[in-house]
Formats: C-alpha cells, sequence, structure tokens
C-alpha cells in the first residue's frame, strides 16, 4: 500500500481550501480576492485587461482533471498504452462506429478522419448517444481534449464538463453552469462563474443526461434545450444513452448527433488482430468458444478482457459455460485480479485485502443505492449490534459527563449544592438517554469561508435558543409553581416565597436544557452535499467548526462567569463552550472517528482511507467525481457490492453492512415487494436510471398504484402529506419513464387521487389541487386515446370532493418512440 502513484496531483480539487486557479490568481495579482475579477473578466470597472497566463491555467488545469486524469487512465486507452501502441495512431483508432443523424436525413457512418470536433464546428450543437457502455463519455473526453486545443485561441469559449447527476430539478441551466463551476472539482469564484457564463466563455460539455434522477430527467433536458435555444451561437454538446433519450417524449432542438454503434465481431476481431502476440491466446479462446464472443459487445468489456487475458493461453482463459451475467462475472473477477497484480516492477497488492475494501464500500453504495461514494458516508451502521453500541457508548459517556459537570457547576453557582446534585442527576440522565437514542451521521458543513460559517452557526444557534430558552423558562417557571402548590396545598402568604422558589428552579432547570438542545441541533441539520467539496475535505471543516465555537461560546462565557464568581464561573463558562462545540459537532466526529479505527481494525476499510481510493483510482477500479468516487463502471459496482466476502469477522455475516445485488432488474422486482414506501422510490428511482423502459414502466406503475391508500367506508381516502409527497414522486417517474400508455395512464391516475382528497379539511387542499391539475395538463398533451378525454372532462370539474375513478389500463403493445432526427 506504500503505492501513490506521483502524477495524480489536484489542481482544482486539492484538499486544502480553494481551487490552485484561484491561489495563483490571487499571488500574481496581490491584491486579494477581490482582484480575481481583473484577471478574469478583463479589468471589469479597473481596466485591467485579462493576462494570457491565466487563461493558460484554466486550460491547463482542465488538461490534467480530465485528460491526464480520466481519459489517458480509462480502460481502453489503458491497455493500448501499456501493450506499448501509443505511437501508432493507425493501431489506437477506436473500436468503435459512430454514425451521424441530422434532422430529416438518413443516419450514415461518420467518415474516417471526422471528428466530433468537426461536426460541433459546422452544427453548433451535438448529441452523443449510445448503448450503456459504449464509449459515450470516453468520446466527450476525446472531444474535449480537441476543444481545449483550439481553446489555446483567446477569442474561444473555454470547453467545460459538467456531469448531469447533480441535476436536482433546477429551472435554468445557466444557474446550475454558474454552481457547477463553483463546485469541486472547479473551484471558481461564484461571481467569476456567474459572469463566465453570462458572457458566454464557457462551452458546455454535458456528460449523463440518462443519469439524471427520472423525475427531474425531463425538465433538465427541456432547460437545455430553452438555454440552447437562447443562446445559439454558443456551441453545447450532451451525452446520454439512446434508450433513455428516445422516452424523453420531445428531442432536443440540436442539429446533429453521433450515435455509437454496437460492436461487431468482425470489429472486434481486427481490433484484437492489432495487438498480435499479446492476445494470441484470447484470439485462439475466441475460435475454440464462440460464445465468449457475447462479452465483448462494448468497448467496456472489450477492454478488461484484454487487459485481463494479455499474454494468457488459451486454455486459461476459458470462462466455462452458463448465463451471461455468471460468465461476465468471471471476466470481471479476472480483470481485478489481473489489475491488482499489476505488471512486473509495480507494487503488488493484497487482492483478498484489496478486494474486501472495495467490497464494503461498494455494499455502502448498495445500501443507499447510490453510485457516488463520499468518505463522510461512515456511519455507526456499517458495524455489527454490538460495535454500534461500542461507538454509541464512546460518544455518550462524554455527552453526559460534560453536560452533568456543567449543570452542577452552574446550579452550585445559582442555588446550593444539594440542589445541584438532584439537578446534575436529572440532567445526565436526559443526556445519557438522548445520546443513546439520537443519530449523529457526519453533515456537510454550511457554505462560505472559515469566518461565515461560525458566524452563521452562532446566528441560527441565538436566533433557536432566544425563543426555545424563553418558553422553556416560562414553562419551567409554571410547572414549578404548580409543584410547589401541590407540595404545600393548601398555600398560605407565608407560602408565597416557597412557590417563588420553586418556579425559579424550574425555570432555570428548562432554559439550561433547552440551551443545550440549541447546541445539539445547529444549523449542520441543513445538509450540503459532500459532492461540493473536496475529498475529505468536510471533516476538516467540521473539526474547525467545533472549534471555533469551543473557543466563541466559551472564552467570552469564561471571562464573564469568572469575574461574577471567581474560577468555578471560569470552569462553568469554558466547560459551556466545550458543550456547545461537542454538542454541535464534536459527537458526530468522534462517531465517525471510532467507526472508522474499528472498521480498519477488523479489515473492512483501511485506516487511509483517501490513499486508498486514490490507489484504486489508479489501478482503474474507481474514478473521482469531484468530491467523491465512483465505480469505473455500474458493472463493477454490482460485482463488489455483491461479494459473499469469506474472510471477515463472524459479527459482520450478522451486522453490518449487507451484501446488496445492486442489478437494476433485482432492484425493480424489491420495489414491487417492499413494503417501506420511502425505500420503494429509492428503488424505482434506481431503476428508472438503468432499466429499459418496456421493463421499467409496468413494473413501477404497479407499484406506485400500491401506494395509494383504500378509502374508508366513507370514500375518503386518508394520507399525510409526506405519503402523497411519495405518490407522486413515484407516478411521475413512471409518467417521466415515456411509456406510450402507461405514461398517460400514471398521470391520470395520481391526478385522480390528488382530486379525491380535496374533500379533506388540510392546509394541502390547494396545493394538490395544483398538482392535479398539472397532472391532468400532461395526460391531455399525450393525446393518449383514453386518458387525454377523460382528463380533459374531469379537470373541468374542478376542486371538489369525488370518489376515485379510474379506467382501465390499455394494453401495452410495442415498443416506445424511436429514436430519430
Amino acid at each position: 500500500m506504500a503505492e501513490r502513484d506521483s502524477g495524480r496531483g489536484r489542481i482544482f480539487a486539492g484538499r486544502g481550501g480553494g481551487g490552485p486557479v484561484v491561489k495563483q490568481i490571487v499571488r500574481r495579482s496581490r491584491v486579494g480576492r477581490d482582484a480575481i475579477m481583473n484577471v478574469y473578466l478583463g479589468g471589469r470597472g479597473t481596466g485591467r485587461a485579462v493576462h494570457p497566463e491565466d487563461r493558460r491555467t484554466m486550460l491547463n488545469a482542465l488538461r490534467h482533471i480530465w485528460i491526464d486524469g480520466v481519459l489517458e487512465r480509462s480502460i481502453y486507452r489503458r491497455t493500448v498504452l501499456e501493450l506499448g501502441l501509443e505511437d501508432r495512431p493507425d493501431m489506437v483508432d477506436n473500436p468503435w462506429d459512430v454514425h451521424l443523424e441530422e434532422p430529416d436525413h438518413t443516419p450514415v457512418p461518420l467518415e474516417r478522419g471526422v471528428t466530433p470536433g468537426h461536426v460541433l464546428r459546422t452544427r453548433r450543437s451535438l448529441l452523443i448517444v449510445g448503448a450503456p457502455g459504449a464509449g459515450k463519455s470516453t468520446m466527450l473526453l476525446q472531444l474535449l481534449r480537441e476543444l481545449l486545443d483550439e481553446a489555446e485561441d483567446e477569442t474561444k469559449p473555454i470547453p467545460v464538463v459538467f456531469h448531469l447527476g447533480s441535476w436536482q430539478g433546477e429551472t435554468s441551466l445557466r444557474q446550475w453552469l454558474v454552481d457547477g463551476l463553483t463546485a469541486t472539482p472547479y473551484s471558481v469564484p461564484p461571481d467569476v462563474a456567474r459572469l463566465w457564463v453570462e458572457e458566454r466563455r464557457i462551452l458546455p460539455l454535458l456528460d449523463g443526461l440518462d443519469e439524471v434522477a427520472l423525475e427531474h430527467r425531463v425538465a433538465c433536458a427541456r432547460a437545455i434545450d430553452a438555454f440552447h435555444a437562447e443562446d445559439g451561437l454558443l456551441p453545447v454538446v450532451v451525452c446520454s444513452r439512446v434508450a433513455e433519450y428516445a422516452t424523453l417524449g420531445f428531442k432536443l432542438g440540436f442539429k446533429s448527433a453521433l450515435h455509437v454503434q454496437p460492436l461487431t465481431r468482425s470489429q472486434v476481431d481486427g481490433y484484437l488482430d492489432r495487438f498480435g502476440a499479446p492476445l494470441a491466446g484470447m484470439r485462439e479462446a475466441l475460435g475454440a468458444d464462440p460464445t465468449l464472443w457475447e462479452l465483448l459487445q462494448t468497448p467496456f468489456l472489450l477492454g478488461i478482457a484484454v487487459r485481463a487475458y494479455e499474454g494468457l493461453p488459451a486454455e486459461e482463459i476459458s470462462l466455462e459455460h452458463g448465463p451471461l451475467p455468471d460468465r461476465r462475472t468471471r471476466l470481471i473477477d479476472a480483470f481485478v485480479d489481473r489489475t491488482l497484480r499489476g505488471r512486473p516492477g509495480r507494487s503488488q497488492l493484497d487482492r483478498r485485502q484489496v478486494v474486501r475494501w472495495l467490497a464494503y464500500t461498494a455494499r455502502a453504495l448498495g445500501v443507499r443505492l447510490e453510485t457516488v461514494f463520499h468518505i463522510e458516508m461512515v456511519t455507526r451502521s456499517w458495524l455489527p449490534l454490538g460495535k454500534m453500541t461500542l461507538v454509541t457508548a464512546a460518544t455518550t459517556l462524554p455527552l453526559v459527563a460534560l453536560t452533568g459537570t456543567l449543570c452542577y457547576l452552574l446550579t452550585e453557582m445559582v442555588f446550593d449544592r444539594s440542589q445541584a446534585i438532584s439537578f446534575t442527576t436529572v440532567v445526565a440522565v436526559l443526556a445519557g438517554v438522548g445520546g443513546l437514542v439520537s443519530e449523529h451521521e457526519l453533515k456537510g458543513p454550511v457554505g462560505g469561508g472559515r469566518a461565515e460559517q461560525l458566524v452563521s452557526t452562532l446566528r441560527e444557534m441565538l436566533a433557536i435558543a432566544s425563543g426555545l430558552a424563553t418558553v422553556s423558562a416560562l414553562g419551567g417557571g409554571v410547572i414549578g409553581a404548580f409543584a410547589a402548590g401541590i407540595a404545600h396545598a393548601p398555600i398560605r402568604s407565608s407560602d408565597l416565597m416557597v412557590v417563588g422558589d420553586y418556579a425559579v428552579r424550574g425555570a432555570f432547570f428548562l432554559a439550561l436544557v433547552a440551551i443545550l438542545l440549541v447546541f445539539a441541533d445547529p444549523v449542520l441539520a441543513t445538509r450540503r452535499e459532500f459532492h461540493e467539496f473536496p475529498p475529505g475535505k468536510a471533516l476538516s471543516l467540521e473539526s474547525r467548526l467545533g472549534l471555533d465555537l469551543t473557543l466563541a461560546i466559551g472564552v467570552p462565557a469564561a471571562l464573564i462567569f469568572g469575574i461574577l464568581n471567581g474560577g468555578p464561573g471560569a470552569l462553568a463558562g469554558g466547560l459551556l463552550g466545550v458543550c456547545a462545540g461537542y454538542l454541535c459537532v464534536g459527537r458526530r466526529l468522534v462517531g465517525y472517528w471510532c467507526t472508522r479505527v474499528l472498521l480498519a481494525s477488523d479489515g473492512l476499510l483501511p485506516l487511509r482511507y483517501l490513499r486508498f481510493l486514490d490507489l484504486a483510482v489508479s489501478r482503474m477500479l474507481l474514478i473521482q467525481i469531484g468530491g467523491g468516487h465512483r465505480f469505473y463502471h455500474r458493472l463493477l459496482l454490482e460485482y463488489f457490492a455483491g461479494l459473499d466476502l469469506e474472510d471477515v469477522p463472524d459479527g459482520y455475516r450478522q451486522g453490518g453492512l449487507p451484501v446488496a445485488d445492486m442489478t437494476p432488474e433485482v432492484v425493480l422486482s424489491n420495489a414491487q415487494t417492499s413494503k417501506d414506501h420511502r425505500l420503494v422510490l429509492k428503488q424505482l428511482r434506481y431503476a428508472g436510471n438503468h432499466v429499459p423502459v418496456e421493463e421499467f414502466a409496468p413494473a413501477a406503475f404497479e407499484a406506485a398504484r400500491k401506494m395509494i391508500p383504500e378509502p374508508d367506508d366513507d370514500g375518503n381516502r386518508k394520507a399525510d402529506q409526506s405519503l402523497v409527497d411519495i405518490v407522486v414522486s413515484a407516478h411521475r417517474l413512471v409518467f417521466n419513464s415515456g411509456h406510450l400508455d402507461l405514461s398517460p395512464a400514471a398521470a391520470f391516475e395520481v391526478a385522480e387521487f390528488l382530486y379525491s382528497l380535496t374533500s379533506a379539511k388540510e392546509a394541502h387542499i390547494r396545493r394538490w389541487w395544483k398538482t392535479a391539475e398539472e397532472f391532468y395538463r400532461l395526460a391531455i398533451d399525450s393525446e393518449h386515446p383514453i386518458y387525454a378525454p377523460a382528463a380533459k372532462k374531469n379537470l373541468e370539474r374542478g376542486p371538489s370532493p369525488t370518489a376515485l375513478r379510474l379506467p382501465d389500463v390499455a394494453p401495452y403493445q410495442g415498443h416506445g418512440p424511436p429514436f430519430f432526427y
């Protein structure tokens, strides 16, 4: 594990703060961050011209991130390089064919020598589509390399890759581009990013339209279309799987598309012939077992096959007969073994250890049904029950000790020692119970610099504390007075002092508890996605925030209490700051690091996690995406998540992270049987990004229908806002799948469900009816012979009580709308 690729230094996504592009400009201008505007924007307001070196820094950074860091490390490219063919352009042409498709024209093969850049220059817009693993993203990065060469001319826009998988339903592509530039890995200052986009200095290369969440995909495509219509002279490129693009229900207003064709047997055969002797055994095995050709249908599988079987004799290559998924698993297993073994002269890795670490990482993604991993995801749920309890105890005991000691010191300052002991006991018990039952998953820090984070957190705490402490004090006073009344009934005039004393004690006690609750519920509950930070950056930011809170609260409190009560008061003030830092941030960090240490001691994760992730990137198993990492291909994620590890401690077989079958078809099947509506929605979202529409839509529609509550005896349906949101989201997924019959059926059904709720006396009726109107109109726009007329008729009723009336779903015939231009 001592290996580290020295060529993988980060330009933007360094583990320190801010992007180096920004830092270099600040150093050159010598006037601080405000001068960045002068560098990038031609000195707007100052007359200072753009410095050519600044633009070159940005271009070099893009080359480092995407060309050197991703394209040159792709499985296909690395295979070519390691076989020593990099100086033979005629031998390293891409193994796939590309068809150029234009509106009202028959698709034709792209002529040899014509690059995607040529097409983009003449058409100004380009869509790249193909099957999964066909090489679309690789082609996009090759286009990026070509455009970066052209961008040496300062009049050309800077090509920037944006991954559409982070689209969360925004309505403006322009603002989303600004947000993408300011986030990792680019880290461009917000004002600079905004003006770059507004002044058309960025050429967007948008990858992964098919990876946008299904309920947001159509809106994303429409936003892209609107952006292109508004800025028709600015080139724009979009990448998508062809099946998912075909189900959008409309076509982007682009003038050209490159359709990456599936590999043919003759293409694969010719590609393998180029490598000569190193792949003689593989060619011999293919001749002896023709069924092996099934495994080489995409550049990804072809690349890992070449990597796995280079130099091996034919007898060691046979993958035996069996179902294609099993044979593909054995191919991936051979690839993993080979890539971890490395080449002669390269450090060798402990295969069992690395596979165990990758498997547990993949299981964590499987539990969440996500594809991008961030090291901040590690939680105590990764551990068996016994060790989860140990982590909980490790975080709760300091909580009890700190809050109990603080309560004792403050109570003794105000009252006497006997009352301090009773108050302390109650507070310690409450803190212990709260610590045992509460969650403390690590959350991302608020945005801004270090001072901004501290000020924002303190402001939020003050806003909550001012109300909560006041209400708690008043309630405590009432409770104390009531308790005194019961203890001394009947109350005489001489007992009024006793009642007042009880009221003060109750007010003090509940006010103190309220303040501790405020510390435990800071603004960090509003989570920022970890991908906005460099890998591991959120950990250091939270650590700094915890220290800053401790000092910002503890130092003034110690001074004030020390003046009022001497040494014990200063100690109480300092403890108040420590409690604030620990409750707000420290407890989560302690739990996180305890979990990491336990997992490392049991061999499930490396102790130096980031270094291991970098190593996995260098071995073509992972790719760094912003502040996170994802497996090089979904097949690798499924492979590792489904591994049943034998060499793990027994406790992890009954607890911890379970084996996860992330095969999209299995996830979709699970959605039909699960009773947890939130889980079902998450499963449908995951499967919708990978399963063909003709398989997804019927299963998703059935699962969505099961969520609708049955009417009671009076024909009314009872559903809270949370359930309504889940039902609407599930039906929206079906609608956005683009199924000819089931999409309008889902729109009509959810509209009728929402309409049936308008008889309830709820604050959400207006919102429900507005959403019902939206889906009625979607059903009308579909022009479906059954649902369009029914929706038009029912829309005219207006919001009023009704029974849920659904027409029979028309049988599905044929496939979705064909892809054409």
